[in-house]
């Protein structure tokens, strides 16, 4: 079935349940019901809202459970006027659950649409409670805002392989909470976690977690200006033989690392952790170096990373990319102005020659510190 709430504003304490069906909350001045088309609301454009002299723009609340499992969920605040702020704030349970079909769930949070919100809207998206999108394969998860605060947890985990998430911030991105997206059974396979932001503030509660149990799944962070970050990254795989290590990418102009935690290891091989940039900045490769295929060939196909102007890992920060029965992994630290790493690397594997991982600690200009007290590469 179908539940639509329209209104200028609109404020959820109680329950919503669409069993395999649809849930949309929405709020503006205008709008037209289609019942028929996959968007169930159609905006209409008009003048701003405005609900009283102490609250500006259209609002939607959502304090209390909606469910829709094996559905869709829809909330979405949008505004004809780009001078009024639009707001989704979410304090309660949002939950696209596959616990009916094998139909992975998806949870989408917008405060904008296409000819609705401009690039002047102030609008946020506010999280302080869940949202989950879970299913065999993870569900998506999608929130995209002027700014976004992640103080509670969004959840796209799955049995087998873990499902996505995508928090795209054109301003700044808070990051307070839990991000996960885990392949949860013993040979299941990490999701993938996308941020993208003009710059990142990160506490130390902040959480990402890719992690699989065959395979860890991928981090990224693309950050136009500044990162800093004293959170926990993981894109580890559990299992005891067979753990392939995922991939973690941090990118931004200027990254800094505050007594931050990464880890991509596996059993098998270590993942891959690059930090401000790719091997060597980015540089083609010369194939017929010996260290060719520790740093970038045995990678497979890369994703480009943005080189970072300027690289700070403090001496409480500890990247893991080993491995404890195979072929340690690969950490790259790069810059192109200046790089300070003092902080620890375990890139080691198992016992025996060669099985030992690989790092880069590099700028184009200035390597002004380079710490190797606590960087491990050997068995």
């Amino acid at each position: 079935g179908i539940a639509a709430f329209v209104a200028p504003r609109v404020v959820n304490n109680g329950v919503i349940s669409a069993r395999l069906g649809r849930v949309a909350l929405a709020g503006s001045s205008r709008f037209t019901l289609d019942l028929a088309g996959d968007g169930l609301i159609n905006f209409a454009a008009g003048d701003g809202v405005s609900t009283g002299s102490d609250e500006t723009g259209v609002t939607i609340g959502a304090a209390g459970k909606i469910l829709a499992n094996s559905g869709k969920i829809y909330l979405s605040a949008q505004d004809a006027r780009a001078v009024v702020n639009a707001a989704v704030r979410v304090d309660g349970l949002v939950s696209a659950s596959n616990s009916i079909r094998n139909e992975d769930g998806s949870v989408t949070l917008g405060t904008g649409g296409a000819g609705i919100v401009n690039a002047n809207s102030q609008g946020l998206a506010s999280i302080t409670g869940a949202i989950e999108a879970a299913g065999n394969n993870g569900g998506e998860v999608s929130i995209r805002a002027r700014a976004i605060s992640q103080g509670g947890t969004v959840a796209a985990n799955g049995l087998s392989q873990g499902g996505s998430v995508v928090l795209n911030a054109a301003g700044q991105l808070s990051l307070a909470g839990t991000t996960s997206a885990n392949g949860e059974l013993s040979l299941g396979v990490g999701g993938a976690i996308s941020y993208s932001a003009g710059s990142v503030l990160e506490t130390s509660s902040g959480v990402t977690l890719a992690n699989g149990g065959a395979r860890g799944g991928s981090i990224s962070v693309a950050v136009a200006g500044n990162f800093v970050s004293s959170g926990t990254y993981q894109a580890n795989a559990s299992h005891s033989k067979k753990g392939f290590g995922g991939r973690i990418d941090i990118s931004a102009n200027d990254v800094r690392l505050l007594s931050a935690n990464l880890s991509a290891v596996g059993s098998a091989q270590g993942g891959l952790v690059r930090l401000g940039g790719e091997f060597q900045g980015g540089r083609i490769p010369d194939v017929a170096q010996s260290y060719y295929q520790d740093f970038i060939g045995r990678w497979g196909d890369l994703t480009s990373v943005n080189n970072a102007q300027s690289l700070f890992v403090n001496d409480t920060t500890n990247i893991a990319v080993s491995s404890s029965r195979g072929k340690g992994g690969t950490a790259v630290m790069w810059s192109d102005a200046v790089t300070t790493f003092l902080g620890a690397i375990d890139a080691r594997g198992a016992g025996g020659r060669g099985q030992g991982g690989a790092v880069e600690i590099s700028s184009a200009a200035d390597l002004r510190q380079a710490s190797l007290v606590r960087v491990l590469t050997g068995s």
